[in-house]
């Protein structure tokens, strides 16, 4: 029997590698790049789960107390870095809202192997052991550090090509560690807040921001401007391969600890295997997959995975006569038309109920202007005139800006920049504005006072 390799045997030394440039020439390049974090962040975060909840159950499942002991705290290291990544979600997230972005939570199929993300960069569900653990060393190893993915992770597309930062529409860059694209996406963050200014670049609301009070997530950062970025971005790279090298208690030395432990576990009994024989396994052949994939096949396993799979709420509108037995109708009726298929005999949970009414009130009076001068969540007030682009035959020119509120029913000519706390309206050169019964902003184009 061969003797398994101990951690300290494997290539983990430093050696300065030099990594492509990470190109972030506008606001597109860095929606794209968030956007592939967000993916790779949720991929990462689901193969730590698989390989967590592969792990047997102490001492019922055929391990030592030793060995269980030791499993035991491997689980709640991993499930903690996994919580951690579903962390980073939420700081990409908000780094995506604070630029004016929809966060996705939209990913491909496992296996990912060469091609969906850089080349060196694959992904797979693996049960926890040597494979895994050399795997998840690798997606986590510090920038800069010389280290080789699994046996089984072989690269087998072409490099992407290098993105010109004259390229209008974005595309995948090549990066070399999670820490690559994060710095990356760093410094694009600056140099477009040079370039463009903050408030040009941070358009998100702040309201659409998930706040440490509203998850209670001491960690999660609120993004408004330069410093709050660039410090949801720090907080990824700490947790991820440590702050400057200090790796330790970052994720990469946590899996290094546990890599080291199993080595010397396996030493001690070469027949301990922490984990169960699990595969990952469809319902159906997945569509961006070409190679053939284990199917379910087994009645019973295919109905669990089935409601595991579509453990997320369909809205059913329950009208005033409707009687329960109505609902449960609705509900499976809705459930076939969405997922496909439907078994009007299993139960049916009510996770919640929204109540909506609708009455009639006499015309409400708004205060517009106190709506749209009061600061929102330390929103900086609004500047007197600042310089706006109207294309290349008028340029930059010297725009007003001021509060909807002080719109009235008359006229305004433009070019004039309207300012409130979850919006910016722009009126062009030759264009007026004014606020109609409603309240609403209306434009006139090619009209002059």
């Amino acid at each position: 029997m061969d003797t398994p390799s101990r951690a300290s045997d494997l290539p983990t030394s430093s050696g300065g590698l030099a990594e492509p440039r990470v190109v972030v020439a506008h606001r597109e390049h860095l929606w794209f790049l968030l956007a592939e974090a967000l993916q790779l962040e949720h991929m990462i975060m689901c193969q730590y789960l698989f390989a967590e909840f592969s792990l047997k159950d102490g001492v019922a499942d055929g391990l030592t107390p030793e060995q269980a002991a030791a499993v035991d705290r491997w689980r709640k290291t991993i499930r903690g870095i996994a919580i951690e990544e579903m962390l980073h979600i939420a700081l990409v997230s908000n780094l995506l809202a604070a630029i004016g972005a929809a966060p996705g939570l939209g990913r491909p199929n496992f296996p990912q192997r060469s091609g969906y993300f850089p080349t060196d960069v694959q992904l797979d569900l693996l049960p926890f052991g040597e494979q895994a653990l050399d795997h998840f060393l690798f997606l986590e190893r510090p920038e800069g550090m010389d280290r080789r993915d699994a046996a089984e992770f072989i690269p087998t597309a072409a490099p992407r090509d290098a993105v010109d930062e004259h390229e209008t529409l974005p595309r995948g860059q090549e990066f070399e560690t999670v820490g690559h694209l994060y710095r990356g996406i760093a410094g694009g963050l600056r140099a477009l807040s040079a370039r463009l200014g903050e408030r040009a670049l941070f358009v998100g609301s702040p309201r659409a921001q998930a706040t440490p009070e509203l998850f209670g997530w001491p960690q999660l950062v609120a993004v408004t401007d330069l410093d709050s970025a660039l410090a949801a971005v720090e907080e990824i790279i700490e947790q991820g391969e440590g702050a400057q090298g200090d790796w330790e208690k970052a994720h990469y030395g946590r899996f290094l600890s546990i890599r080291q432990e199993f080595d010397a576990l396996r030493q001690a009994d070469p027949s301990f295997e922490p984990a169960r024989p699990v595969l990952a396994a469809f319902l159906r052949q997945p569509f961006d997959i070409r190679t053939p994939r284990p199917v379910i096949t087994d009645p019973q396993a295919r109905r669990v995975a089935e409601l595991a799979g579509q453990a997320y709420e369909l809205t059913i509108p329950v009208g005033e006569k409707d009687r329960l037995a109505d609902v449960v109708a609705s509900f499976h009726d809705e459930h076939r038309k969405t997922y496909g298929h439907g078994s009007a005999a299993d139960p049916v949970d009510i996770v919640s109920i929204r109540v909506y009414a609708r009455v009639v009130t006499a015309d409400a009076a708004f205060d517009y202007e106190s709506l749209s001068t009061a600061p929102q969540n330390g929103a900086h007030a609004p500047q007197a005139s600042r310089k706006a682009y109207f294309g290349r035959d008028v340029g930059f020119i010297d725009t007003p800006v001021i509060p909807r509120g002080a719109l009235s029913a008359a006229w305004r000519a433009g070019p004039l920049i309207v300012e409130e706390y979850d919006a910016t309206c722009v009126v062009p050169p030759g264009a007026r504005a004014t606020l109609d019964a409603y309240g609403n902003i209306a434009i006139e184009l090619g009209r002059e006072i």
